[in-house]
């Protein structure tokens, strides 16, 4: 090769390392723990009971990535959320729609002054709240630092 292809390719390989350091610094994560007595859906994943490993993705573009995973690693799931308002002050938690027997995440509340997230309602639980009508309630569970 001669210098000039060098040249062009050692440019390709700059702004490619520079994208990628850029992209890092624009997401930033945050991982919590919480100890889910039931069964729940997410998504339109179901996990069973057990302890997991919660960690959230912010991006500057403004996208949230919910990532979920069993402490024995066995059952892993991402899901997209949307940015809600923080109605106050209060622990971390997630927070379930309870319908009869089945639970879906409906929320993960953080503290301080980062903003609440919010977990679009899936078919099942769509088809769980019809049937239900106005018979359900809300469940919370607290998050605590990893």
């Amino acid at each position: 090769m001669n210098n000039r292809a060098y040249t062009i390719l050692g440019a390709i390989l700059v702004v490619g390392l520079m994208a990628v350091s850029t992209a890092q610094a624009q997401t930033t994560s945050q991982e919590l723990r919480a100890k889910v007595p039931f069964a729940f859906s997410a998504g339109e994943e179901t996990l069973p009971a057990g302890e997991y490993k919660i960690r959230i993705l912010n991006s500057t573009a403004g996208g949230n990535i919910l990532q979920l995973r069993s402490k024995d690693g066995h059952h892993f799931m991402v899901l997209a959320m949307t940015p809600a308002s923080n109605h106050g002050r209060d622990d971390a938690k997630l927070v379930f729609n309870r319908y009869e027997d089945r639970c879906f995440l409906a929320q993960v509340r953080l503290t301080g002054e980062n903003p609440w997230l919010q977990a679009r309602k899936s078919r099942a639980e769509r088809h769980a709240s019809q049937i239900a009508r106005s018979e359900w309630k809300t469940v919370a569970i607290a998050l605590s630092p990893r």
